[in-house]
Formats: C-alpha cells, sequence, structure tokens
C-alpha cells in the first residue's frame, strides 16, 4: 500500500524583466519529510533574462528545459552571482494544485473563528503582500553588509482596521541568512487583548482542538524559547488505510511546525514504531529504512530515531558527541498537555486531547504558570531531572517591520520586546 501524502503545485512566476509578460509555469513538489529546499535560475525563452525561482525541492529541476542553475538555499554565499539575479512575481490567482495530498496538513476548522476574530485574509490583501515581499527581499540580500547579521526571526505589524482594538503580526520560520522571505508563508497570531486563558477553556470537537493546537504550536515556535509536549497517542492506532494515513497526517504536521532544536517531545515508543511500519509501506523508494540508511533523516525523525541510542535519562551519545535529547519515549503517563517555556511563565495547553481528528468531544482549556509550578504540576510526574530551556540566547533579536499605509518600515528588536510589546 502507498500512502501518497506529498503536495504537487502548478504556481506561476512572472518574468523578472517587468518589460517581459512571460510566465514560468512551474511543477513544485513538496514532501512532508524529506524537501531539499532551494532556487532554480530560469532564461527567459522571450526577453533571455534570468530569473530566480524559490522551490521546495531543486532536485526536480535539475534536467528541466530551460533551467539554467540550481541552488540550494543554504549556498547563497558560495554563488555570488545568485544574489544579482532578480526573484520572480509569483502570481496567486494562476496557483493550481494538480495532485492532491491523501493528507492536507491544514486545519478543519479555523481558530479564528474559534475565537470570534476575522480571519487573516481579510486584513492582509494582496497588494499589501507585495509590499511587503519586495521589502524583506531587499532587506535579505542588505542582510550581510548592513544589520541583518545574526537575525532569525522576522515579525511584521500590520496597521489597526478600523473600530479595531487588535493586531496582527506576521512571522516566517526560515532564517533569513539561509532563504529570501514570502509573506504568503507568514502565520499570523494576534496580539493585545485575545486572552486564551478566557477563550480556550471547555468542550471541543477534535477537530477543533487540532485548530487550537495548531495555532498554539506556531505561536510558542515562534515566540517562546521552548516548545514541550506530552500526548500518549499519534493518530489511532486500528490497522486499516484511514487510521495509516491520519497516524502519518499528524507526525507530518508536527514535523512541519516545529523547530527540534527548542523542542521536548514526550510520547509512548509504540507510537514511532507505528510511524517508521508505515513509512516502510511506501512503494516509492522513500521508506524510513531507505531514509535511515542514506543519511536523510531529519528535523522530528532524526531526533524520533535519535532518542532510541539514548544512554542517559537527559541526553544521548553517539560517535562520541553529545547532544541533547529533543524526544523521550515513556508508558507511564495517560495525560496530554502541550506548552510554551517563556522566560517569566509557561503558557499550557490541558485537557483530554490526544492528537487525532474527528468529532467527538475533548476538554482544553489554557492556563499559565510559573516554571517551579509547571515543573512540580506537571513535567516531574513522568520526567524529572529533564531541563527546561528558560532562555534561549541563541535567538535574541528579529527584524521587525511595521506597516504603516503602504508604506513598510524595518528594524532590528529584541525578541523580548517584540513579546512583550
Amino acid at each position: 500500500m502507498n500512502f501518497d501524502y506529498s503536495t504537487t503545485k502548478q504556481i506561476s512566476v512572472k518574468c523578472s524583466n517587468p518589460g517581459c509578460s512571460h510566465v514560468y509555469k512551474i511543477e513544485d513538489r513538496r514532501e512532508p519529510f524529506i524537501n531539499d529546499p532551494g532556487f532554480v535560475v530560469f532564461k527567459c525563452p522571450d526577453c533571455h533574462s534570468d530569473t530566480r525561482v524559490k522551490v521546495w525541492n531543486f532536485d526536480y529541476f535539475k534536467k528541466k528545459k530551460g533551467v539554467v542553475g540550481v541552488y540550494e538555499c543554504g549556498e547563497g554565499k558560495k554563488h555570488p552571482d545568485l544574489s544579482s539575479v532578480t526573484l520572480g512575481k509569483f502570481i496567486e490567482e494562476d496557483t493550481e494544485e494538480i495532485e492532491t495530498s491523501q493528507i492536507d496538513l491544514n486545519p478543519k476548522t479555523s481558530f479564528w473563528k474559534l475565537t470570534g476574530q476575522k480571519e487573516p485574509e481579510e486584513v492582509f490583501d494582496d497588494e499589501l503582500i507585495e509590499v511587503i515581499d519586495n521589502k524583506l527581499d531587499c532587506a535579505y540580500r542588505a542582510r550581510e553588509k548592513v544589520f541583518m547579521y545574526g537575525v532569525n526571526r522576522v515579525f511584521v505589524k500590520l496597521p489597526k482596521r478600523k473600530n479595531a482594538t487588535k493586531d496582527y503580526y506576521l512571522y516566517a520560520k526560515q532564517l533569513l541568512s539561509e532563504d529570501s522571505y514570502d509573506a504568503r508563508e507568514m502565520i499570523p497570531i494576534y496580539k493585545g487583548n485575545l486572552s486564551l486563558k478566557e477563550e480556550i477553556d471547555g468542550l471541543y470537537t477534535r477537530d477543533e482542538c487540532f485548530s487550537i493546537l495548531d495555532y498554539c504550536l506556531k505561536r510558542w515556535t515562534m515566540l517562546a524559547n521552548q516548545v514541550v509536549i506530552a500526548v500518549p497517542f499519534i493518530g489511532f492506532q486500528y490497522n486499516n488505510k484511514r487510521c495509516k494515513n491520519q497516524v502519518l497526517y499528524f507526525w507530518s504536521f508536527l514535523n512541519n511546525v516545529l523547530d527540534m532544536q527548542k523542542t521536548l517531545l514526550i510520547t509512548r515508543k509504540l507510537e514511532f514504531n507505528k510511524l517508521k511500519d508505515y513509512l516502510n509501506e511506501q512503494k516509492d523508494g522513500k521508506t524510513y529504512d531507505y531514509m535511515k540508511y542514506w543519511g536523510k533523516l531529519n528535523g522530528l525523525l532524526d531526533a524520533a530515531t535519535s532518542a532510541e541510542y539514548k544512554k542517559k535519562h537527559n541526553k544521548w551519545k553517539e560517535s562520541g558527541e553529545k547532544k541533547e535529547q529533543q524526544v523521550f519515549y515513556t508508558n507511564n503517563f495517560h495525560s496530554k498537555f502541550y506548552a510554551g517555556v517563556y522566560e517569566d511563565r509557561i503558557e499550557v495547553l490541558v485537557g483530554s486531547y490526544n492528537i487525532h481528528e474527528g468529532n467527538v468531544f475533548e476538554n482544553l482549556f489554557f492556563k499559565v504558570y510559573s516554571l517551579d509550578e509547571f515543573k512540580t504540576k506537571y513535567l516531574n510526574k513522568i520526567l524529572p531531572g529533564v531541563k527546561l530551556i528558560k532562555r534561549n540566547d541563541d535567538i535574541v533579536r528579529a527584524l521587525y517591520c511595521e506597516v504603516k499605509g503602504r508604506k513598510v518600515s524595518c528594524r532590528t528588536k529584541d525578541l523580548k520586546d517584540v513579546i512583550e510589546e
């Protein structure tokens, strides 16, 4: 049985020459666990200008017609000519999904509707996206010459709407040192008077719980110093195609959302064994054993595999190199909680919700604790002795862009100030 959980989209990109009307039609394939993001440079057949396009897997384009160069995202410093090639303009209305995945990693229920807020697209229009894209692309090009060095977060503050009391912040997960930004990849989070403690408290369907979890994990991955997930079950255990796809669905979701350098995942070993078994049923060659043999495990898969070789409770050792353990396996819990660790507090989602889908009701509520309270009431009960990241010194500054009308001003700002604003 083959579980096709990749997605291929046909995207349209305009030639970088403003006087040329040529549009590139590009098939861009995205895999949940194996991606080699990079840039493809196309030679225009009409005006012969070069156009740079960002893709999820640059290897697919090496022998394509019209391609004059392919580059990994991290290879910009090795290819000085790449920085002089203009990024093509993405035409959103011409985007078409030509190969539908069995697994859509987007929540079925809108978090914004659950909390009574406007949908992000009602605030973030296409014209504003283009303005921000141009500004961020200029900042990307200048990052090594001016104030961008060492910055690996970006926030865009949008102006308040009429009669509105809230601001949007939009952010991208990618590092500026490796990639340029696309405003469409930014994820909106409210600041201001949206109280999660007041909004998240009660019974929700599993689909609604997933929507809330999706929002909180993205919020914590960007703003918090560490993300803690304690969940005994990821997907259902029934041996049928639908449930196997759910397992791939939710592990793919976690892999895409989480930054494993600042994540602590606690689950049962059986859950990872299920994932490996289902990946090994793939018929396209991208099995777990294949990825492991060729050293292609990354992100969550790599951390979960490393946990199998742990030597101590809070560290593992391989080839003489010590690393912090990011995934732990234990069977001594049935509780479920998800947390974002800040310097001065810990935000916690807690209730009966495993990472499942459906219309069955679960209880879920949002709490705020001190570090000691959280460790005493939650973490130490199932995983004593593990240290939390109270402060992440590697992420201390961010690129802060403020939109006023159709103008965007950029400056660097302490991440702590962005959080507390």
